[in-house]
């Protein structure tokens, strides 16, 4: 994934938090897409992070004025970065209704009906309302927020953060009722035109999204990157508590060496379970494919295929986290021996 603030922003205390909270808000409110997004506030958590470190004072950084900081920190944030936002959101909308015109084409029977033939009474005036009427009410939401925020003292930048959620809570929950309701009724449109038009779109956004991630300069990271620190910490916490289990039960102290052992063992175990999650989709799927009484071998088949797939989706999920997990705890034990021989090589000296 791409570095993200979000990594860093915790990091922040007192003033330094205050600032970039007010900093962080005003940036969203403003209409800027994920990137320009991620790319200025990354920025703003860099210097701040400097600033505390160093003891230098947020009026430093920003200026007596945050308002006019913040005004000239986003002045070229314009109409392009709104409509790159507009479409980011609509991408997701589009690839929910491809998806849901891929289960409509699933479960016919192409013997009896042509391909061109199949309609799908489709909500897509409501679904369009929907999706203004959110974008409106954000938009709304944001220019209030970014104009007032600076001038309300007795609100700080939290109230508004939970202003412009609530706001949206609301606008996703009406859009919701409003493609539900079908107050606008529907549309008898062939299928196949539905799916050309999502995959036309997300095909143009795909080209035209080429040049914006070129000028994505955040670096990939992994999301364990940030944990490497605080596992470090756990190990130590894990060996203090196991020291004084087995000297309350008068086995003496343990050894970090021998603690180091223990660690390698699990590491061991970790990497032999992968196949636990190879073989439990083998055993699971036979067993709801017997009980699913499927109405004819078609239905059968692309059953089986839908519950392995789903299958084998969770159990990679799953094993990639005990995977990340042991890698870590091998890169902690690899540490230690390195940390251990050194030691060792200076008490031989």
């Amino acid at each position: 994934m791409k570095e993200s603030y979000l990594l860093y922003k915790e990091k922040l205390t007192g003033e330094y938090r205050e600032t970039f909270e007010k900093i962080e808000i005003y940036v969203k409110a403003r209409g800027a897409d994920e990137p320009v997004m991620e790319e200025r506030l990354l920025q703003i958590t860099d210097v701040l992070l400097a600033a505390q470190s160093e003891g230098t004072p947020c009026e430093r950084v920003v200026g007596k004025d945050i308002e006019k900081f913040c005004r000239t920190f986003c002045s070229d944030i314009g109409v392009k970065n709104k409509i790159w936002r507009i479409l980011d959101s609509l991408k997701l909308v589009v690839i929910i209704e491809l998806i849901d015109v891929f289960f409509g084409f699933l479960g016919l029977d192409f013997s009896k009906v042509g391909f061109f033939q199949v309609k799908s009474e489709s909500g897509i005036l409501n679904l369009v309302a929907a999706f203004a009427l959110s974008i409106i009410l954000c938009e709304i939401t944001g220019f209030a927020i970014s104009s007032l925020m600076f001038r309300v003292k007795k609100l700080n930048a939290r109230v508004f953060k939970w202003i412009w959620y609530g706001v949206a809570a609301i606008s996703v929950a009406f859009a919701f009722w409003l493609v539900l309701m079908e107050p606008f009724g529907a549309l008898s449109v062939p299928l196949w035109v539905v799916g050309a038009v999502c995959v036309v779109f997300l095909s143009a956004y795909a080209i035209l999204n080429i040049d914006r991630k070129k000028r994505d300069t955040r670096k990939k990271v992994s999301m364990y990157d940030d944990l490497e620190a605080g596992f470090a910490a756990e190990m130590e916490k894990i060996y203090e508590s196991k020291n004084r289990r087995r000297i309350k039960k008068g086995r003496g102290p343990l050894s970090m060496a021998e603690f180091v052992d223990m660690q390698e063992r699990e590491c061991e175990k970790a990497y032999k379970s992968k196949i636990f999650y190879f073989i439990l989709p083998l055993i699971i799927c036979p067993v709801a494919i017997i009980f699913a009484e499927c109405e004819s071998l078609f239905d059968g088949v692309m059953f089986a295929v839908i519950q392995f797939a789903v299958q084998y989706a969770l159990m990679y999920g799953f094993w990639r986290l005990i995977k990340n997990s042991a890698d870590m705890r091998e890169r902690w034990v690899a540490a230690q021996r390195k940390k251990l021989n050194t030691e060792e090589n200076k008490n031989n000296i």
